[in-house]
C-alpha cells in the first residue's frame, strides 16, 4: 500500500515546486521532488526502524531551508536534507519512554560534557 501526503497547497499559492512524501512498503522510505520543468526526484532509503522519529518533519523542512540558505539548488537541498535527517535518526540519545527525540547532534556532543549553569 502507498499513502501519499501531497501539497497542492503549493500549486495554489503559485509554487512551482512541490514536495510528495510517500511511504511503500514497510522496509522502504520513498520521498518525491516535483519541480515545474524538471525531472522529477526521487530518493529511496531504506526504513529505519526507531521509536525516536519526534521531530522528523521539522527537521527535514528546516535542513531544506539551511540547504536554500547555502545557495542550493532545491534538489540538493532537499537531498542533503535527507541525508541530515537519516543521521539524526540513527543518532538518537534514547530519551523517554514514547517518541522520543532524534540525534540532532549526530552523537558529537555528549549531554555529559556540556557546561551547565547552576
Amino acid at each position: 500500500a502507498v499513502t501519499a501526503f501531497t501539497s497542492d497547497a503549493f500549486y495554489e499559492a503559485g509554487l512551482e515546486s512541490r514536495p510528495e512524501l510517500a511511504t511503500q512498503a514497510q522496509d522502504q522510505v520513498i520521498d518525491w521532488l516535483f519541480e515545474s520543468g524538471a525531472t522529477e526526484r526521487r530518493w529511496t532509503n531504506a526504513r529505519i526502524e526507531t521509536r525516536h522519529t519526534h521531530g522528523t518533519g521539522c527537521t527535514l523542512a528546516s535542513a531544506i531551508a539551511v540547504g536554500l540558505g547555502r545557495g542550493l539548488a532545491l534538489g540538493d537541498a532537499v537531498d542533503g536534507a535527507i541525508a541530515f535527517t537519516r543521521a539524526a535518526l540513527l543518532a538518537a540519545p534514547n530519551f523517554g519512554a514514547g517518541h522520543g527525540p532524534m540525534g540532532h547532534a549526530l552523537g558529537q556532543v555528549p549531554f555529559e560534557l556540556i557546561h551547565r549553569k547552576g
